[in-house]
């Protein structure tokens, strides 16, 4: 699936898509200046072609929504929660509604995605997808659930 893909797949599937802001590539280098990683290619173009997205129940976190879907004000709060010890090379991209994220795991522009358990002392719990795209398919299969 590309990414271009997702709006028509979750508006077939679950009936609701509602994404915000697309980003400019300065805006994506800026952020990414903030966080202090480069993003992969396919979560950039998420973030160009979309921002961040709600369907149905679920949502998928990036940047130019409602602040619940900004994913660098969620992965600030985390680190900022010394309880939590979030680390530094993740970045929340879909909470499962009991603290726990699915999270982009950078790399040097490199992304796996892992699940990152709050109650774990900044433990990630195991690796779900190999990039955000493959994150991404799974994501639109289990909406239609």
């Amino acid at each position: 699936m590309q990414v271009s893909d997702l709006k028509e797949i979750c508006e077939k599937r679950v009936g609701h898509f509602k994404s915000y802001a697309k980003l400019s590539t300065d805006e994506v280098e800026n952020l990414e200046k903030e966080i202090g990683h480069k993003f992969p290619e396919d979560y950039r173009e998420f973030l160009m072609t979309y921002g961040c997205v709600e369907s149905g129940s679920e949502e998928i976190l990036g940047f130019g929504g409602p602040r619940y879907l900004d994913m660098v004000n969620t992965r600030n709060e985390l680190i900022s929660s010394p309880l939590l010890n979030f680390p530094d090379n993740l970045c929340p991209i879909c909470r499962d509604g009991f603290g726990n994220y699915d999270c982009l795991r950078l790399s040097n522009g490199m992304a796996d995605v892992a699940w990152w358990v709050h109650d774990g002392n900044g433990y990630i719990h195991e690796i779900i997808a190999p990039s955000f795209s493959v994150w991404l398919d799974d994501f639109c299969e289990q909406a239609m659930q």
